[in-house]
């Protein structure tokens, strides 16, 4: 797992909490993205993102956290450090599909 650089379990799931006066605390095992952060601080300020939200890419999770719904699949990718092209990945429930970098040859002829 160098320096995790990969979409295995042990690099990928990484917790993410929120605290909220609204909310009893509880555990979530449904796997999100940090892009819910925003849309679902918004939401618990009360802040109204209206029409222009058309930008974000995140979801709000209070209805995920209520009870009330669910969410849609979670979209990672890793473009940094020790990559030779980004890869990028897609979980939903207990699927990952994982599309690695290409390949690049160096041919001498």
């Amino acid at each position: 797992m160098w320096y995790k650089m990969s979409f295995f379990e042990g690099s990928s799931r990484v917790p993410l909490m929120i605290s909220s006066p609204h909310w009893n605390p509880k555990a979530v095992s449904t796997p999100v993205s940090t892009l819910v952060v925003l849309p679902t601080l918004c939401e618990l300020a009360g802040a109204d993102l209206g029409a222009d939200a058309a930008w974000l890419d995140g979801e709000n999770l209070v209805p995920l956290v209520l009870g009330l719904g669910g969410r849609s699949a979670v979209a990672m990718e890793y473009a940094a450090e020790g990559s030779i092209g980004p890869m990028a990945s897609l979980r939903d429930g207990p699927w990952k599909a994982i599309c690695p970098p290409p390949i690049r040859h160096s041919y001498s002829i």
